[in-house]
């Protein structure tokens, strides 16, 4: 599958998923915007997992992420689940919103290339 390049090709994406789950779906709304979303999946026996977060740019620093993750945390308890994991590239500078929401770096990846 590619990648989807509007946000209408990524909602219309989101369903056909195997692993979607629309309980693990979670938006922050302004009026009648949607501004952030949090997609969660479900991956039985290893905690919960948050595939994708996001927040338009007019609405960061404002505790929208912050707030869509700590839903998220909660759903996951609901479930049973006692872990909730993420993974970030570390340009997003996300690293230290999820640091002050109580995560930690779990482990790291390394990325190689060779010029031709």
């Amino acid at each position: 599958d590619r990648e989807p390049t509007t946000f209408e090709d990524w909602q219309a994406m989101l369903p056909r998923r195997r692993d979607f789950d629309p309980g693990l779906l979670d938006v922050a709304v302004e009026g009648d915007r949607i501004v952030g979303a949090c997609v969660g999946l479900n991956y039985p026996g290893e905690g919960g997992w948050i595939q994708q977060l996001a927040v338009q740019a007019s609405h960061r620093r404002r505790g929208v992420a912050r707030a869509l993750l700590q839903s998220a945390f909660c759903t996951s308890w609901e479930r049973g689940q006692r872990t909730c994991g993420v993974s970030t590239d570390s340009r997003t500078g996300a690293l230290g919103l999820y640091e002050r929401a109580g995560m930690y770096v779990k482990a790291t990846a390394t990325n190689f290339v060779k010029e031709l």
